[in-house]
């Protein structure tokens, strides 16, 4: 293995690097935590092992190629920076760790220069890889996988009854779960076909089609592992598939398909031997390369550097204030909501304050009304303030119950009544079918999903202060279909507006803490 030069431009580079590791360890420890714990995105681990051997690959090039500070860069890394910050203030991670990746690689464009970059681009590029995304992805593919299930269950002729992802044969009752999604074939195929496709082909058109083979095979793939599974367990009684057979059947798959993904790709890679291009070397004489360290842009670039520090300060001094806020949940009531008209009815409120500990709110109340003959159950939750410890989050489906659970697969779509926004599901509990609406109250107004519950409290955080959340979930069961239950809960709330159905600020409420 060759080593290369010592040259100031890759040292300046490695310690940038370290710098920013060490200024925001708390994002580095939380990607390789989930990259470490997170089955569907265990192929973390491997990626910066193969950028490193990807650079090996490049280190005779990188020596022939001249060296210089990239001023530009130094607003990509404010850039990056900044949106690190903003990552840190809405606690969304994914946007922490992609301006952390997104850093290194400014740090290699500004301090080697954007030719000696372009000879480890693909090795930097990859490194994006790592950043744990895409579990959007887990719910459209259980359902792609159970339909696609099912059609093989009739082509095949055997019998069953379907609703959703929930299959009925005559040896039970099968769920096509999140956890067969198959986002881990999908996530190892596609990162593998990428590595493939820049070692063995030149030709985009074959770089294109195999990354096309690479994304369809874990899916068709896991589509015939599951319908197998189902068949292997029904003919054991369902003896087969509850335990660690069921992780060694998936295993395998998942072997065999990167298996004929790699014989693919050399049975038409179209490079003899897969090695780097290289191209006609660059000579740096000793002139040229006392010339490539531009001592003017260096002292302009390095305190731009220490950007990352400073925005890893205020993280981290806004968090250890946040964590010590004191929560004034007496500053809100829930004994006041609308008794209902001649058609609809308020049958209970009960504040089970007690029982917060199951989604972390400062206080949590249950209430229901009947409506003509059907009930609405409802709970609503308040975050006094939005704090370490106490994050805003949905009211979780277990209010309804410990085991009712997501149906995918049944054609949930997000609704808005007057101006409120509410996320859309459908859950299950044996023949039981609710829908469920679910909404946040961010410093005073509604806003619907977790992304932009995020958003909102990020541009309350950028300002250095707090905000109080509430949470509000409404359920009505599902008689015959969707549009019945949705058309009671638009009803329900033209009646009884959102807004009502939250905790009161009390004028003379005094600070307490009434949460741990």
């Amino acid at each position: 293995m060759k080593i290369p030069k010592i040259r100031p431009q890759l040292i300046q580079f490695s310690v940038a690097v370290l710098f920013v590791l060490l200024a925001w360890s708390d994002t580095v420890g939380h990607l390789w935590h989930l990259v470490w714990t997170v089955d569907a995105f265990s192929h973390g681990v491997w990626v910066p092992p193969v950028v490193i051997w990807l650079i090996q690959r490049q280190w005779q090039e990188l020596d022939q190629v001249p060296m210089r500070t990239w001023l530009p860069g130094s607003i990509i890394i404010f850039g990056f920076t900044s949106l690190w910050l903003i990552g840190a203030a809405a606690e969304a991670r994914v946007i922490q760790h992609f301006s952390l990746v997104a850093l290194i690689n400014t740090f290699a464009i500004t301090f080697m220069g954007l030719q000696a970059y372009r000879v480890i681009r693909f090795p930097m590029a990859f490194l994006f890889f790592m950043i744990p995304l895409g579990e959007q992805l887990v719910g459209p593919l259980q359902v792609v996988t159970a339909k696609a299930v099912i059609a093989t269950l009739s082509a095949t002729g055997v019998e069953f009854t379907a609703d959703g992802v929930l299959i009925q044969l005559s040896g039970g009752l099968y769920q096509v779960a999140r956890a067969c999604a198959g986002v881990k074939f999908l996530f190892t195929s596609i990162v593998l076909g990428v590595l493939l496709c820049h070692l063995l082909f030149q030709s985009w058109k074959r770089r294109i089609a195999f990354l096309l083979v690479a994304a369809l095979m874990p899916i068709v793939g896991n589509i015939l592992r599951v319908y197998t599974t189902i068949l292997i367990a029904e003919a054991s009684g369902q003896a087969f598939g509850k335990g660690l057979d069921h992780i060694l059947y998936g295993w395998g798959f998942l072997s065999i398909i990167l298996i004929l993904q790699i014989a693919i790709a050399y049975r038409f890679s179209d490079r003899e031997i897969a090695v780097p291009e290289s191209p006609s070397p660059v000579p740096v004489g000793p002139g040229e390369m006392e010339k490539s360290i531009d001592l003017k842009a260096l002292m302009l670039v390095l305190p731009v550097v220490f950007l990352p520090l400073a925005a890893g300060v205020w993280s981290h001094a806004f968090m250890t204030q946040s964590q010590l806020v004191r929560p004034v949940c007496d500053r809100f009531s829930f004994r006041q909501l609308p008794a209902g008209g001649d058609d609809i009815r308020l049958l209970s409120v009960k504040d089970i304050s007690e029982r917060r500990s199951s989604f972390g709110a400062d206080g949590v109340a249950e209430w229901s009304y009947r409506l003509h003959a059907d009930i609405i159950k409802g709970t609503t939750g308040v975050y006094g303030p939005d704090r370490l410890g106490h994050r805003a989050r949905k009211v979780p489906i277990s209010y309804l119950g410990q085991e009712w659970d997501v149906l995918g697969g049944q054609g949930a779509t997000d609704q808005t009544i007057d101006g409120v926004s509410f996320s859309e599901d459908i859950v299950w509990l044996g023949a039981r079918r609710k829908l469920l609406w679910r909404t946040y109250f961010v410093d005073g107004r509604f806003v619907s999903g977790d992304l932009a519950m995020k958003v909102a409290l990020a541009m309350v955080r950028l300002k250095g202060v707090t905000a109080d959340v509430q949470t509000l979930a409404i359920a009505a069961d599902i008689q015959n279909d969707n549009v019945g239950a949705r058309e009671i809960l638009r009803q329900f709330l033209k009646e009884i507006p959102p807004g009502s159905l939250l905790w009161q600020p009390l004028e003379n409420g005094k600070e307490s803490l009434c949460a741990a």
